[in-house]
């Protein structure tokens, strides 16, 4: 007889130990991806950890030209309850080799906007919102399948009317096309 299987227990990810960073900042620095350097103005950080829960009260990430920050909070024991939002403002620093080829007009708008994600591993809601380089939000429900419930998908996209211009398309290119 094969010995029954044993109900799956999802981890506790919690230490019996407490760490605090306060207004912790790194000035000056760098991130090296395999021989490219991404180089960092600031980060500053302010977090607690444990004993059953992981806090960042402020995680901010600046360069020159692009800043990004996180907050939020999470349970450390199943079913690990979440409340996370994430701001960015990404600006390509001038003279950046990736964006040689880029077109100005899509530079200009490079990507800013916000995401917030609360619920759990299981039930997990989404409310996001692109500021640039087009207006669009997101909101949805996801039940991921995790638990008893079946995995579903509820969301809606929001794009308000706006001029192909906020795109970065000339609107010259398209004369003469379809879509014109």
């Amino acid at each position: 007889n094969p010995e029954p299987q044993k109900a799956f227990s999802w981890p506790e990810l919690n230490l019996p130990i407490a760490i605090v960073v306060r207004n912790l900042t790194l000035d000056r620095g760098y991130v090296a991806v395999n021989d490219q350097a991404y180089y960092v103005d600031a980060i500053t950080a302010s977090a607690r950890y444990g004993p059953g829960s992981l806090v960042f009260d402020a995680l901010q990430v600046r360069t020159a030209a692009s800043e990004a920050s996180l907050s939020g909070s999470a349970d450390l024991s199943y079913p690990y309850q979440f409340d996370v939002q994430l701001d960015w403002d990404l600006q390509p620093l001038p003279g950046d080799a990736h964006t040689a080829f880029v077109p100005a007009a899509v530079l200009d708008r490079a990507p800013a906007g916000q995401l917030a994600l609360q619920g759990d591993i299981a039930d997990l809601t989404v409310d996001a919102s692109l500021a640039r380089p087009v207006e669009l939000s997101l909101t949805g429900h996801y039940l991921t399948g995790l638990d008893e419930r079946p995995a579903a998908v509820d969301a809606e996209v929001s794009w308000s009317r706006q001029p192909l211009a906020a795109l970065g398309v000339e609107l010259e290119a398209l004369s003469g096309s379809d879509i014109a």
